[in-house]
């Protein structure tokens, strides 16, 4: 009786392997003549594997043709809305003219200091920013909250009117974190150079709440309008992610779009002469070193780093300190220069700075 060794039984697996193949190159070419997808052969599929490979050609096809209805009704209504009412013309329009107005982006984080630069009645945050705020800055202070960034803001404001007697300032507020009695503080006791009447102050002040990404980006249009000698010293959004996120995903992306309008218009303005400066939530970073303190990311990617020249990061106390954070970093988040301060009556004091 003859048997069959191991290598026989290999070479005829082989064989049969290559027959099999060959005839289903043979299929493939049929199939490629006539411009059709290859068939698999039904002795390898059982009928679930059939029904289940027709299934996912009939979405396919509905899906092609889901696209294809989509994209003529999206032509269709862009052309009926150029034929719409008025009003709803001149609010469309307004969001357009951000964007055609927008010239050739400036390379983020680069900055053109500009003389006379504004100061963050800080030393040592003036120092972080190389003498402080330049006129075609694009500033954002972001930090976890209760880090200190609306404390920032009403210094910086309290500058701008310290500055003299006819800067104005627009506060477009989506946190409702403004409060005139701490701007009144700070105006008058970090400097002490000034007795004159505070109302006086307040009045150049320009503060709007938005509720809305829509209200927000209508008040912009409105300041961007305006003519060069009307136009205010300093922009301040506070914050700029805070009507952009936590909407429902089938609104994602006119919510991304509408930041991208909002940030085009903000930096018209820096091009404009107008310093802007922006607080900015913060998301936790999941590619953070295990260990490290910073744990969190500025919210809104390379939609809001893109148009910015400086950008500053606040902590809070940690490991018992009795002081916070102020970091310059650069756009892939890498720390510049570290500056420890305190909050005080008077605004932000560096540690070991006199009273």
């Amino acid at each position: 009786m003859s048997t069959t060794t191991e290598d026989e039984k290999i070479k005829a697996s082989m064989a049969k392997l290559q027959n099999d193949m060959r005839l289903l190159q043979e299929q493939m070419d049929v199939s490629n003549t006539n411009n059709e997808q290859p068939d698999i052969p039904k002795a390898t599929l059982t009928k679930s594997q059939s029904d289940r490979m027709a299934a996912n050609r009939q979405r396919a096809l509905q899906l092609k043709n889901k696209r294809a209805r989509e994209s003529s009704s999206s032509s269709s209504s862009s052309s009926s809305s150029s034929s719409s009412s008025s009003s709803s013309s001149s609010s469309s329009s307004s969001h357009k003219r951000i964007k055609n107005n927008h010239d050739q982006d400036t390379v983020p984080f680069t900055r053109t200091l500009s003389t006379p630069t504004l100061s963050t009645l800080s030393p040592g945050i003036d120092e972080l920013l190389e003498g402080g705020i330049s006129q075609s800055d694009f500033l954002e202070i972001h930090g976890p909250s209760s880090s200190g960034k609306s404390q920032f803001v009403h210094q910086i404001i309290s500058s701008v009117l310290l500055h003299n007697t006819t800067d104005q300032v627009i506060l477009l507020d989506t946190s409702q974190c403004f409060r005139p009695k701490r701007l009144m503080s700070i105006a008058t006791g970090a400097l002490g150079n000034y007795e004159g009447d505070t109302k006086s102050l307040l009045d150049r002040v320009k503060y709007a709440a938005c509720s809305t990404s829509d209200h927000l980006l209508a008040l912009l249009s409105s300041v961007i309008e305006r003519k060069d000698p009307a136009l205010p010293r300093l922009v301040v959004v506070d914050s700029i992610s805070k009507l952009f996120r936590c909407v429902d995903a089938s609104k994602r992306k006119e919510s991304k779009q509408q930041l991208q309008q909002t940030m085009l218009g903000l930096q018209q303005l820096t091009k404009r002469g107008v310093a802007v400066v922006i607080t900015n939530e913060v998301t936790a970073d999941f590619n953070a070193i295990p260990g490290s303190v910073k744990t969190f990311k500025p919210a809104g990617g390379k939609s809001i780093t893109k148009y910015l020249t400086a950008r500053l990061q606040l902590t809070t106390k940690r490991n018992a300190r009795n002081y916070r954070k102020c970091s310059r970093v650069t756009s892939n988040g890498a720390v510049m220069e570290d500056f420890p301060f305190v909050i005080s009556e008077d605004g932000i004091k560096g540690i070991g700075e006199d009273d």
